[in-house]
C-alpha cells in the first residue's frame, strides 16, 4: 500500500481486511478524589467536616457548578434543607456515587461524562434526577423559575448511566437520563405466563428513564420477554428505547458466552495468561459467512483485567449474514501484546464489524512487535480495537465507537516498518466507522500512519463518516503522524475536535500535522484546533498542504521549533501569522466557539458548561464581610481560573471595589460575566456638630481606612 494512505479505493480497504483475516492474532474511570470538589454558586454554601459535606441553599432553586461530584463509601453529602439543587459537573470525568446522598427537595446531578451508582450507594433525597445531558440556557432558566427540567433530546445527551444500587430506595422518584441506562439489579417474577411475568429494576424506587438504550440485568437462566410487566420502570422523552434483558455473569460465565447472547457482568474479572480471546464463533460449511460474537455485553462499570491477550477476537459477523455486537460500560486494564508479520490488536477486540461500542475505557497497555528480519508487513493496533469496519452485506452497517476513552500506552516496535502499519489510541484503522465523543490520553507510537485517535480513517460505502466531539491529549509519534489521525480519506470529516499532545513525524521523509498527518482531497476538518507542538520533515499546524478543507479551524504551537499561529475562516481561507484577537473576532459569531476570554484562544463550546455569575452589586459599609458569590475553598477551582476577588469588609473612609478576573480551560465553563464586581461604599460623613466625628467612634477608631484593609490594601479597582 502506498504511503498516501488508507481508503483510496474499495480494493485497498478490502485488501487490508483480507490481510488481517489471513493473519490475525487470532467510560468508566474511577476517580481518586472523594467528595464533590470546586463548588461554585451564587446562592449555596458548602461546609466540609472530614467525610461529611453539608450544602445549604438560601434560594428555593440553587445552582452549583462542580469540578467533580463523587461520593466514596463512608462519605455523606447532605443538602441541609428541602430546597431544590441543580448540581452540574464540568471537566472530563464521570461521577461515581458509592456513599450517601441525603436531604434536599428535588436534587439534580448532571454530568455529561457519565454517572455510576455503586452497590452500596444510599440515596435519600426528596427526588433524584440524574442526567448526562449538556445543560442549555433554557434548562437553567427552567430550573431557576420552578425547579424543573424538561426531558432532553437525544442529541444533547452524551454519557451513560449505570445503576448498581442494591440498597432499598423505598418509594423515591428517580429519573435517569443517559445515552444508555444500565440496571445491574432486578427482581424477575417468573410465573410461566408472559402476560403475567413481572420485573422490578433496582431495589425499590420508582424509575423514569429517558435513554436510547436500556439494559436490565437478570439472574438465572430464564430471560424476561418483551411483554414482561415492568412494575417500577417507565419510559419518557424517548418512550421506545431499545430494551435488552442481559443475563448476569461472573468470570466463568464470561468465558462461556454464546455468540448471540445478551450478558451483563456482575463483578470485576481477572483473565489469566492462558485465557485466549473470546471467540464464540462458527462458520457455515462451504460459505464465507463467519458468525462471531453478535450479542450484547454490558460491563456495568466493572473492570476486566487482561493478561496478555485481547478480550475478544472479533465483534460482529463477517459475510452476508447481518449480526452486530454491542458492548457497553466496560473498563479494561492490564496488558495486551502481540507479535508477527501481520495482524490486528486491541484491548477489547482485534476487529469489529458493524458493532456499537459505548462507554468502554481502556487502561491496558497495548504493544505489537516483530524485530526479526521479516519485520511487520501489515498491522492495525489500537487501544480499544485494532480495526473497525462495517458489515459486509448489501446494506452495510457502520461500526460506531462512542463515549469511550483510552488511557493506556499503544505502541508498535518493528525492525522494518513496511507500508501498512496503522497505530491509534482508539483504533489502528477504521473504514465506514464513526467516532463520537471519544478521547485518548495515552502515548501512541510506531507505525507508518499514527494518530492520537486512529492511525488511518477511510470509507468505501460512498457516505461521509465522522469523527466528532473528540480529542487527544497524549503524545503521538510515527512516520506520518497526526494529533487525531495519521491519515484520512475523502469520505472522512472531523468536527468539533482538538489536539494538545506533541506530534512527532519522521524527520527524514515523514510528515506530521497537529490534527492530521496526511489526507486525500475531499476530506475536511471543521471547528477544530491544535495547540500541540509538531515536528517532522514536513510539519504543519493542522495538516500538510491545501487539499483538505479546514473552515473555522486554528492552530497555535511550535512547528519544528518555530512558534506559529494561524486560522482558517468560514470559507476555509488561511490567515497566517495571526493574533489571538484576530481569531476571536473571526470566530465570535459562530456558536461552536466560545470567544469570551480576552487575550485567550477560542474554546470549543461543546466541551464547556455554562456558568452564570451574579450581576455587579453595591452595598453600604456596615463592618461586616460581604460576598458576591460562593466558591468552595474561597479560591479558584480546577476549571474556574484567574482571580476570585469577590468578598471584603470595605472601608468607612473610601468606596472599595472587589473585582474578579475570571477565565476557564477547555473542560470548564463558558462564563457569562468574567469581571463581576462587588462595591462597598463608605457611609455618609456625619456633621461633627451633630454628634459624629471621633467622639462617636467613627473614622480610624472604628477600624476604617488602612486598619480595616480597605481601598488599595484589599486589591480594589
Amino acid at each position: 500500500m502506498s504511503r498516501k494512505g488508507i481508503g483510496r479505493s474499495k480494493t485497498l480497504v478490502r485488501a487490508i481486511q483480507a490481510g488481517i483475516m489471513a493473519a490475525s492474532l487470532g467510560a468508566f474511570l474511577p476517580m481518586a478524589m472523594a467528595l464533590p470538589q470546586g463548588g461554585i454558586s451564587n446562592t449555596a454554601t458548602v461546609a466540609v467536616d472530614g467525610v461529611n459535606m453539608d450544602i445549604t441553599g438560601s434560594a428555593a432553586n440553587n445552582v452549583i457548578a462542580w469540578d467533580s461530584f463523587n461520593i466514596a463509601t463512608g462519605e455523606t453529602v447532605n443538602f441541609t434543607n428541602t430546597n431544590n439543587y441543580l448540581n452540574y459537573v464540568a471537566g472530563n470525568n464521570m461521577s461515581e456515587i458509592y456513599g450517601t446522598m441525603s436531604g434536599g427537595g428535588k436534587v439534580f446531578l448532571v454530568n455529561p461524562n457519565g454517572i455510576l451508582f455503586g452497590e452500596g450507594a444510599q440515596i435519600n433525597v426528596g427526588s433524584l434526577y440524574a442526567s448526562t445531558r449538556q445543560l442549555s440556557e433554557a434548562d437553567f432558566n427552567s430550573f431557576n423559575a420552578d425547579g424543573t427540567l424538561s426531558y432532553a433530546a437525544a442529541e444533547s445527551v452524551y454519557g451513560d448511566i449505570v445503576n448498581r444500587t442494591k440498597t432499598d430506595l423505598g418509594t423515591m422518584s428517580i429519573t435517569l437520563e443517559g445515552d444508555t441506562v444500565t440496571f445491574a439489579k432486578s427482581t424477575y417474577t417468573y410465573i410461566d405466563d408472559p402476560a403475567t411475568d413481572e420485573i422490578a429494576v433496582g431495589k425499590g424506587g420508582k424509575y423514569t428513564v429517558n435513554a436510547q438504550t436500556v439494559n436490565v440485568g437478570y439472574a438465572g437462566d430464564t430471560s424476561p420477554t418483551a411483554v414482561t410487566e415492568k412494575t417500577n420502570l417507565t419510559f419518557a422523552g424517548n418512550e421506545s428505547p431499545t430494551l435488552n434483558y442481559c443475563k448476569l455473569i461472573d468470570a466463568d460465565g464470561l468465558s462461556d458466552i454464546k455468540n448471540d447472547g445478551k450478558y451483563m457482568l456482575s463483578e470485576d474479572v481477572i483473565r489469566s495468561s492462558t485465557d485466549e480471546p473470546l471467540d464464540p464463533s462458527y462458520n457455515i460449511s462451504g460459505s464465507s459467512n463467519y458468525f462471531h460474537f453478535h450479542g450484547v455485553l454490558d460491563g456495568a462499570g466493572h473492570t476486566v483485567t487482561l493478561n496478555g491477550k485481547s478480550l475478544f477476537s472479533y465483534l460482529g459477523n463477517v459475510g452476508a449474514e447481518i449480526g452486530v455486537a454491542e458492548v457497553y460500560n466496560l473498563n479494561l486494564a492490564g496488558t495486551v501484546s502481540g507479535t508477527g508479520t501481520s495482524g490486528a490488536l486491541g484491548a477489547l477486540a482485534h476487529i469489529t464489524y458493524g458493532s456499537t461500542i459505548s462507554g468502554v475505557v481502556n487502561k491496558a497497555n497495548v504493544t505489537y512487535s516483530n524485530t526479526d528480519n521479516d519485520g511487520i508487513l501489515s498491522a492495525q493496533v489500537g487501544g480499544i480495537v485494532g480495526a473497525a469496519y462495517a458489515t459486509e452485506d448489501t446494506t452495510p452497517i457502520p461500526t460506531l465507537i462512542k463515549n469511550s476513552a483510552n488511557y493506556g500506552e499503544v505502541s508498535v516496535d518493528a525492525k522494518k516498518n513496511e507500508t501498512t502499519i496503522y497505530t491509534g489510541g482508539i483504533a489502528g484503522a477504521i473504514a465506514d466507522t464513526d467516532l463520537y465523543n471519544v478521547h485518548n490520553e495515552g502515548t501512541v507510537s510506531g507505525g507508518i500512519y499514527t494518530g492520537g485517535l486512529v492511525g488511518a480513517a477511510g470509507g468505501i460505502d460512498g457516505t461521509t463518516h465522522f469523527i466528532r466531539r473528540s480529542y487527544n491529549l497524549g503524545d503521538v509519534s510515527g512516520d506520518t503522524a497526526g494529533g487525531l489521525a495519521g491519515h484520512i480519506n475523502e469520505n472522512i470529516k472531523l468536527s468539533s475536535v482538538f489536539n494538545s499532545g506533541k506530534v512527532q513525524g519522521d524527520n527524514t521523509y515523514g510528515s506530521a500535522g497537529g490534527l492530521v498527518g496526511s489526507y486525500d482531497v475531499g476530506s475536511s476538518i471543521e471547528y477544530g484546533y491544535n495547540i500541540g507542538d509538531v515536528d517532522a520533515l514536513t510539519a504543519c499546524l493542522i495538516s500538510p498542504g491545501p487539499g483538505a478543507t479546514k473552515p473555522w479551524t486554528y492552530g497555535s504551537s511550535k512547528v519544528n521549533g518555530t512558534a506559529i499561529t494561524s486560522y482558517w475562516d468560514n470559507m476555509g481561507t488561511v490567515h497566517e501569522n495571526a493574533q489571538v484577537a484576530d481569531i476571536n473576532d473571526a470566530f465570535s459569531d459562530n456558536e461552536n466557539w466560545y470567544t469570551g476570554y480576552t487575550g485567550r484562544l477560542p474554546l470549543l463550546s461543546t466541551f464547556l458548561s455554562k456558568l452564570y455569575m451574579p450581576t455587579d452589586a453595591t452595598v453600604e459599609y456596615d463592618g461586616n464581610e460581604h460576598v458576591l458569590y460562593n466558591v468552595q475553598g474561597d479560591s479558584t477551582t480546577n476549571h474556574l481560573l484567574g482571580e476570585v476577588n469577590n468578598k471584603g469588609v470595605g472601608s468607612e473612609e473610601t468606596d472599595t471595589t472587589y473585582e474578579s478576573k475570571l477565565y476557564s480551560d477547555q473542560f470548564g465553563f463558558a462564563i457569562d460575566r468574567v469581571n463581576p464586581t462587588l462595591t462597598i461604599t463608605a457611609p455618609p460623613k456625619q456633621d461633627p456638630e451633630q454628634g459624629g466625628g471621633e467622639e462617636q467612634g467613627g473614622g480610624q477608631e472604628q477600624g476604617g481606612g488602612q486598619e480595616q484593609g480597605g481601598g488599595e490594601e484589599q486589591g480594589g479597582g
